[in-house]
């Protein structure tokens, strides 16, 4: 399941699926007629290449990269969420806040004008 980047027919998600095929051009047809009969089908794409890719598509390569640096705790290296607690966490060498009405002393209610009305002198 991946966000996309824009609507299609209202979808605002959708699950994307990676074929490996390897089968005569008759077989690639009947697919792509079924994949225009299916109303549950946003896009569909057919590509052809000379070799086929082993292993895990790139989707997936992300997915397990994006898995492994979770496990970590944040962003690794570069810092992050598990790294300075960001709003879960303490706030390190930082004073606490300070309650907004600290600075101001009590809060006292915003006192509107009168409103006027214009006379055209007649």
């Amino acid at each position: 399941m991946k966000s996309l980047n824009f609507r299609i027919k209202k979808n605002r998600k959708a699950h994307f699926t990676l074929l490996n095929l390897d089968a005569p051009p008759a077989a690639i047809v009947e697919i792509e007629r079924q994949e225009r009969i299916n109303e549950d089908v946003l896009r569909y794409l057919t590509v052809r290449v000379d070799e086929l890719e082993e292993g895990p598509s790139a989707m997936m390569r992300k997915v397990d990269r994006d898995r492994d640096r979770d496990d970590r705790g944040g962003f690794g290296d570069r810092g992050g969420f598990g790294d300075r607690g960001g709003r879960f966490g303490d706030r390190g060498d930082r004073p606490p806040r300070r309650d907004r009405d600290d600075d101001r002393g009590e809060r006292r209610p915003r006192v509107e004008e009168p409103a006027t009305t214009a006379t055209t002198g007649e």
